[in-house]
């Protein structure tokens, strides 16, 4: 599949791999975290209802006992029969207030445990797969820099946790929102559609956000990693020494502080253009929370509403905006952490040395030599061939010495003897066994170079 239809399944495939890798790793512990995560989720709303029956209440025993000629406040949310046993209600809606405290805060406590342990074996388990690669790829393509800000991308298997946390975030948030505006529907139905409305400026903005972030970080990640080079090279005390003798200390500095001073510019840049998208963003919360505090406080003026209902309404309203800018912040990241987890997946798939060179023994004791017949080698990305048609050969039990000037190919030429690179033309020969057709674990074991250290 290609095209737009494949770009929109990439991000599912990732939160596949995702939850596929860390069930792998631990199913029990995994389903305590999706389970902590939903009941959790549950437990607000469950709370606010609880909450609303008991001020509703209080409210009721107040007005009949302190106004019983003028009939107090009512509401409409306690029975008659509640009323009447008063003490006994009041204190099962406690305990049930206290078991639902307890309960959310066990559930959390689980799932946050659970997730920090995910995060560590998966963690482990992603670095260990990913030095694998790493470890394990042909030395051309370790050279290459967009395989580099892949490795970089990829490397903290914890952040595959944080993906998965992030899609049982929507998938909780979404329970949370439903819970909350389920008991702004029976308090007040008026005020659900404004919450709902009031958000929409969120989705709007959150999804423009979040592809201008996703734009930077792609955008400057190549200006990040020399940064980040260079500093591990300022710090590095092998390096210490040719600082001193070279006076190159104060070079290198300069360009780390240009590179750092253009990333932050950047940064704050992008910080100063998504103010405004911000501010509107606000106000819209601002005139939904508003609108509905109006309308509860002209119902509870009216009797339309009781005491509980207008202190659960100012407590839901908050939490549902929270909830609705998460769930909409959640569904505009869903596509970047599956989008990550997927780039993981195809890391981690790389081919292996191993699986692309040939089965082969290397010949020994080696008898002819080493024969180079048409040898031509090209380096990615650049027009020009390093080596062309090069033909050599070393007689077995001969000292042979390579000499020309700097950038001829003399190290590229050792590197592919030793089938470290792939040749793009021509062939290298053991006696009569080509080195694409020998095995990389005999070839090594049969070689050795000792490389200059510049």
């Amino acid at each position: 599949m290609s095209g737009a239809s494949g770009e929109s399944l990439h991000p599912l495939r990732g939160l596949v791999f995702a939850l596929t890798l860390v069930g792998r790793v631990s199913p029990r512990v995994l389903a305590v975290m999706i389970l902590g995560r939903l009941l959790s989720a549950l437990m607000p709303a469950v709370g606010l209802w609880v909450q609303r029956d008991l001020l509703n209440l209080l409210g009721q025993i107040v007005a009949q006992r302190l106004l019983p000629r003028h009939g107090g406040l009512t509401g409409s949310a306690v029975p008659t029969a509640a009323v009447g046993s008063g003490g006994q209600a009041l204190l099962v809606f406690l305990l049930l207030m206290l078991a639902i405290n307890a309960l959310s805060f066990t559930l959390g406590a689980a799932s946050r445990a659970a997730t920090g342990h995910l995060r560590e074996w998966v963690g482990h388990d992603v670095a260990w797969r990913h030095h694998k690669v790493t470890t394990g790829v042909s030395l051309e393509l370790l050279e290459r820099a967009e395989f580099w800000d892949r490795a970089q991308r990829t490397w903290n298997g914890s952040v595959i946790v944080e993906s998965l946390d992030g899609t049982l975030g929507f998938v909780s948030g979404l329970v949370l929102v439903a819970g909350i505006l389920g008991v702004l529907l029976r308090v007040r139905w008026e005020i659900a559609p404004i919450v709902l409305l009031g958000a929409l400026p969120s989705l709007v903005i959150g999804l423009r956000h979040s592809k201008q972030n996703l734009a930077f970080q792609r955008r400057t990640e190549s200006r990040y990693r020399h940064a980040s080079m260079l500093a591990q090279l300022l710090t590095d005390r092998a390096s210490a020494l040719e600082f001193r003798i070279f006076g190159s200390g104060k070079y290198l500095t300069g360009r780390w502080r240009a590179l750092a001073e253009a990333q932050n510019g950047a940064a704050l840049a992008l910080v100063r253009m998504q103010i405004p998208a911000n501010a509107l963003d606000g106000l819209g919360r601002l005139l939904a929370f508003a609108a509905s505090f109006t309308l509860i406080a002209v119902s509870l003026v009216h009797g339309r509403a009781g005491v509980g209902d207008m202190v659960v309404v100012v407590q839901a309203l908050p939490r549902a905006q929270a909830a609705l800018g998460g769930l909409l912040h959640g569904a505009s990241t869903l596509g970047y952490s599956g989008g990550y987890a997927a780039e993981t997946e195809t890391f981690l798939r790389t081919k292996l040395v191993t699986e692309t060179r040939g089965t082969q023994a290397f010949p020994r004791p080696l008898r002819n030599g080493i024969r180079v017949e048409g040898l031509c080698f090209t380096y990615p990305g650049n027009p020009t061939p390093t080596l062309r048609d090069v033909n050599m050969f070393i007689p077995e039990g001969e000292t042979t010495a390579l000499v020309g000037r700097n950038g001829a190919g003399k190290t590229t030429l050792v590197k592919l003897l030793l089938g470290l690179y792939r040749p793009t033309g021509g062939r290298i020969l053991f006696d009569d066994v080509d080195l694409l057709d020998i095995t990389p674990d005999s070839l090594h074991a049969q070689t050795t170079a000792t490389f200059q250290d510049f």
